[in-house]
């Protein structure tokens, strides 16, 4: 299953997060547009981002945020959730069709289980995913009716762990 792709980002600063869609007249500004036609795209500027695998984007003609040369995108469904970043990763959040979603809170772990197949990362990632999550939260369905959480060692987050879990008890419930 894949989960995660890569292109070539353009005007891309910072990671986005919203929902994408294969309707060019979908005009939420959430959206990330698939989009596989060379022909005009001028017109697309209500959406965050442009993502096509064409291999080139004629930039005199679109002055939006994309990411092209992704070599495929169909793997996403519409109203899957994904997070894309500066350096052209297109990573899968949320997948609509999916009953087994997770939010991944942290890396981060104190332990060392033997079970667990998530070695302990000392990297304090907490800033940046709280960051994904804050976007990412408010965008799942209200009908999801599992969320799993997992880590890492969430609890490692203390006050921000909670914030987020108030966040997404809100959200969905």
């Amino acid at each position: 299953m894949i989960l995660s792709t890569k292109g070539i980002a353009h005007l891309i600063n910072e990671p986005l997060v919203g929902r994408v869609t294969r309707n060019r007249d979908r005009r939420e500004n959430d959206y990330f547009l698939i989009y596989e036609y060379p022909e005009e795209m001028t017109s697309l500027d209500s959406f965050q981002a442009i993502l096509t695998c064409l291999p080139n984007l004629d930039q005199t003609k679109f002055h939006g945020r994309a990411i092209y040369a992704v070599s495929s995108l169909e793997h996403l469904f519409e109203d899957d959730i994904v997070v894309v970043h500066p350096n052209g990763i297109v990573k899968t959040l949320f997948r609509i069709s999916s009953f087994q979603n997770f939010i991944l809170f942290t890396e981060r772990c104190n332990s060392n289980c033997i079970m667990c197949s998530q070695p302990p990362k000392n990297r304090d990632d907490s800033d940046y995913l709280f960051k994904i999550h804050s976007k990412f939260i408010p965008l799942i369905p209200k009908n999801c009716s599992e969320l799993g959480i997992t880590g890492g060692e969430p609890t490692l987050l203390g006050n921000k762990f909670f914030q987020q879990m108030d966040g997404a008890l809100l959200g969905i419930i």
